[in-house]
């Protein structure tokens, strides 16, 4: 189906957030910069925190898990742990299908229904018809398959945000949506290891 996955919700549906297995040193705060993810950060600011926290206490181990504070949100990672020295920077890669292969599974050990759009396949930059059909092949083995709704995402419209270290400059950029305006993200040069930030604003 086409929609908005927040809709659901409010049919009694449990929402899939699709994430990244990272967190900011110090702060442990996990970078939810787009999609769905800053979707979920814009109405619950204290959730990437919690998240951040998480990950980095279980690392390459975070499973899909259910925010206690409100367990119809369900954090699924799409993107693994990048570097252990350098967390914050897990953002920054695809997604993994092997990553999302084995958080299908734990979905389905879940209970109630459950609405999600095609994991990996927006900012994780998959191909959307083999995250569908990979998706249709683990939850069409569920006992009650028709409890999951998989929602077709809309792409919300993009600006280009540059990454700057203080030493070398513009050091790369990336595409981030444009209701993301102001949010300021933190990572590491990988050229001297010293911080860079993205502010979202710059690109306006």
């Amino acid at each position: 189906m086409e929609g908005d996955l927040w809709d659901l919700l409010a049919q009694h549906h449990r929402i899939v957030v699709t994430t990244n297995i990272g967190w900011s040193v110090p702060g442990k705060i996990n970078n939810m910069g787009a999609g769905i993810a800053l979707q979920a950060k814009l109405r619950i600011p204290k959730l990437p925190r919690w998240y951040g926290l998480t990950c980095a206490w279980l690392r390459e181990q975070t499973p899909v898990l259910a925010y206690p504070k409100d367990p119809r949100i369900i954090l699924f990672p799409v993107k693994p742990l990048l570097d252990p020295d350098n967390p914050e920077i897990s953002w920054n890669q695809l997604a993994s299908f092997e990553l999302i292969e084995q958080g299908l599974h734990q979905l389905r050990a879940l209970p109630g229904q459950i609405a999600l759009s095609t994991p990996g396949a927006g900012n994780g930059k998959l191909p959307e018809a083999e995250v569908a059909e990979l998706v249709r092949r683990v939850l069409g083995a569920d006992p009650n398959p028709r409890r999951f709704v998989l929602v077709k995402w809309h792409q919300p419209d993009r600006q280009r945000v540059p990454v700057r270290c203080e030493v070398h400059g513009e050091i790369g950029s990336f595409d981030a949506p444009v209701e993301a305006r102001g949010l300021l993200l933190r990572t590491i040069c990988r050229q001297c290891g010293l911080p860079a930030i993205a502010h979202a604003a710059a690109a306006l």
